[in-house]
């Protein structure tokens, strides 16, 4: 089971990454603001289990969150290059 949830993590790690990453280079200022908005709803959404969503669907949302604040760590980087 170990084995498969870090599949999953890592499957949804870089789905999240490699979109958002693309389109970081493209407007980085952009794309930060929508991974905020993004953020805040995933963030929302891991508090609510109360009818517990079980240990392969949390993975897949940690996976996704943790992809998404990697591309934001380099949306901050580029905009603080670009000023």
């Amino acid at each position: 089971m170990e084995k498969y949830l870090q599949e999953k993590y890592d499957e949804s790690f870089d789905a999240q990454f490699y979109y958002w990453h693309e389109k970081a280079l493209v407007n980085p200022v952009k794309t930060l603001k929508e991974i905020d908005a993004e953020l805040r709803v995933l963030y929302v959404r891991l508090e609510n289990d109360q009818e517990g969503r079980g240990q392969v669907a949390e993975t897949g949302i940690m996976g996704t969150v943790a992809g998404m604040e990697a591309v934001r760590a380099e949306c901050l980087d580029l905009v603080a290059q670009n000023k």
